[in-house]
């Protein structure tokens, strides 16, 4: 365990959370921690950031257009050297 002095920073009491802590945690400057008060103590607890279904999709679709495009690589290679692939760019 740790011992932490509270501090004054502007209006506001603050206390350091030990790098060997905030390391063991996955702590970075910039983590949300909710706090609360348990049985008379002071709880922090790190906000653990939920995916969405679309961030999830989107990846997924990523990844498989991804895959898709390396799978096709080497014939649009071919192709485009043999003359046989028109490109067209709309603007």
């Amino acid at each position: 365990m740790a011992t932490v002095t509270v501090r004054q920073s502007g209006g506001a009491e603050i206390v350091s959370i030990p790098k060997a802590i905030g390391k063991a945690l996955g702590l970075h400057v910039g983590s949300e921690l909710d706090l609360s008060i348990v049985d008379n103590r002071i709880v922090l607890d790190p906000v653990v950031e939920k995916t969405s279904l679309e961030e999830l999709l989107g990846a997924a679709a990523c990844a498989y257009l991804f895959d898709i495009g390396q799978q096709r690589l080497p014939e649009f290679s071919h192709r485009l050297r043999g003359g046989g692939l028109s490109v067209f760019f709309n603007r």
